[in-house]
Order: structure tokens, then sequence, then C-alpha cells
């Protein structure tokens, strides 16, 4: 069987060959060469940056309007598809989805996505000295918002530590040009809460009570599309999973969970999530291949290796198949066109 590896770290079907993936030059050029435009005066605001325009498949769907409130829906089906599909999620959610939700939303996302790394999670916390100063749900969280104490690049773990490469390769992606806000302010796609406030004919989505603090006053500041949540928790996972690639399936499908308790928390739609995780491949993908972080991805492999190493036992993987299953199905929500 001729197959690829895709960056999801399933298997590429036969019929993806490389003539069919061969790279395109977009209106602003090749994403590689020109992503560290993004947030730049003159272009941050339209098409021509890269980040807007690496989500440009939104168009199709969706015209941003002039206001948060006055874009205009092109495709009702898939538009309405992504509403039900959001808050059938956010309903349907168990107390274990909502607790998760709550601090895959508050902790650091690089912090959150250490968990990935399995049997070699409390072997990394130990020797970068990861922390968090969120450990439970406070009783008042539904009237008094949170935050994580260490929730800056820089202050989660430290770089001048025993597997401080890989602290370095995560701040390098994150700090890569990754800022989800210029798409924001582009696309003006509201988030679902905000949706079904607008128009009754949609199904009820509300903020879980632990996160509603969370909620910005300014709705015209504060868009859904893409979500910023994913985009630095798959550009977090993505760096440890390159560091660590024992863990890549892992890795990735501890970053798709933490997309969909942005959905459980009813903070953001499918297409939100899928827009996070397409632009943060994109960026990832992009610093990877930059010359300059050459030696921090080298010295993020040998930390990685390091901590293999130390902790001495081999991954074992059994819920595989499940898992696939999963991640196959967060990555399109099945906003499928005739569903099919």
């Amino acid at each position: 069987l001729t197959a690829g590896i895709l960056a999801t770290g399933m298997v590429m079907p036969v019929f993806a060959q490389d003539e069919v993936i061969t790279p395109q030059s977009a209106d602003y050029g090749y994403y590689v060469d020109n992503y560290k435009k993004n947030g730049e005066s003159g272009v941050k605001d339209t098409i021509d940056n890269p980040a807007n325009g690496v989500l440009s498949e939104m168009l199709k769907y969706f015209t941003p309007g002039t206001s948060w409130d006055n874009g205009t829906i092109l495709n009702k089906t898939i538009h309405e598809m992504n509403i039900a599909e959001s808050s059938k999620i956010r309903n349907g959610a168990s107390e274990s989805q909502q607790v998760l939700a709550f601090y895959d939303d508050v902790r650091d996302k690089n912090y959150s996505m250490i968990s990935g790394l399995g049997i070699y999670a409390d072997e990394f916390k130990k020797g970068t000295n990861a922390k968090t100063s969120v450990t439970e749900i406070p009783a008042d969280a539904d009237t008094v918002k949170y935050s994580d104490a260490y929730k800056d690049n820089g202050k989660w773990a430290d770089a001048d530590s025993t597997y401080g490469g890989i602290v370095e390769l995560v701040t390098a992606l994150r700090n890569g040009a990754a800022s989800t806000s210029p798409a924001k302010k582009y696309y003006k796609y509201m988030r679902p809460f905000r949706w079904s406030r607008l128009n009754g004919e949609y199904p009820q989505t509300t903020i879980i009570s632990s996160l509603k603090p969370q909620e910005k006053a300014a709705p015209s500041n504060d868009g859904g599309y893409p979500s910023g949540h994913t985009n630095g928790a798959n550009l977090a996972a993505i760096a440890m999973a390159y560091a660590v690639p024992q863990q890549y399936s892992q890795m990735m499908l501890r970053s798709s969970e933490l997309g969909n308790s942005r959905i459980v928390a009813g903070m953001h739609s499918c297409l939100d999530v899928i827009g996070g995780r397409m632009m943060s491949t994109a960026i990832a993908a992009a610093n990877l291949n930059a010359e300059d972080n050459a030696a921090v991805k080298a010295k993020a492999v040998a930390d990685g290796q390091k901590l293999v190493e130390t902790v001495g036992a081999a991954s074992d993987y059994e819920s595989y198949q499940k898992d696939k299953e999963t991640y196959l199905y967060r990555m399109t929500y099945n906003l499928k066109l005739d569903n099919a």
C-alpha cells in the first residue's frame, strides 16, 4: 500500500498522491514564505493577510459584514448544520466534559497539552517545572472570572531546564505570527451563543455556568472564527509531538479534545474549531520550515528523546482505532452537504 502520513497522524488514502497535494500559490503567495505578515499594518484586516487567506474557504459559506452582526450567510445548510451540531455537543455534554471544558478554557494551553504526552507527562512536568494555578473549579466560578497565573509563554514551564528545548519549540510556534485576532476581526462570524440570541430559529446554545464570567461584554471585538484556544493548543501539541513522535497520535487527539471542549463550553461552534485547527497547522508548518528555528527544533528533538529514555518505557496505544474515529469526526463534525 502506497501511503503518506497526514499532519493528523492518520494514514493518507492511496488516492492522495503527491500530485494531488502539490503546493498551490494563493493571492498572498505561499503561506510558508509570507506567514510573518499576519497582523502587519496594511494587510491585517484584508484577505491579503496570509492568516486570513489560509481560511478563505469560509468565504464560500459566509460573507463578513461591516459589523459583528450583519454578515451574510451564503450557505444556509452548512451554517444551520454548524449551529445545530454545536448545540447538540454543548447540550449533550456530560459533567466530566464540562469540568474539562472549564480547565481547557482557563489554563494555559501549553500546560493543558502536556497530558497528551501520556506516560511521559509527569517526568516532563518535573523536568521543566511546568505548573498551573488552576487546580480546581472555584465555588464562585459562575460569578467570578478566573485565569491561570502562569498562562503567558515562558511562565508555564522553564526553558532553562532538563527538557527546555521542548519548551522553547512550543514558544517558537506559539509566537510565530500565530495570532488569531486579525482573522477574528476580518471574518466577524459570531460565537454560537450569540447566534442563538440573535435569531430564535436556531437551537439554544449557552455558555456553561462555570465560564459565564469569561464572556466578553463587547461582541464587536469577540468573533468566533477561528478559535484562538484551538489554535494555541494545536500549536503546542504539534511542537510536543515533533519532539516526542512516540506520542504523535495522542498529542493530536488531545489537541482535538481541547477544540471540542470549546464547543462543550458553548464558546465556539464546530466551524470555529475547524478554522483554529486549519490555521494552526499552517502556522506550525511555516515555523517548522523556517531556517531560524533549525537549532530550536534540533534541541527539542534531543530533549524529547532524552525524556523518552529517562522514563524508560514504551507508550502503549491500546485505544488507537477508537481514538482515530473520534479524531476523524472532529475534523469535520459531519458538516457535509447532503450528508454525503
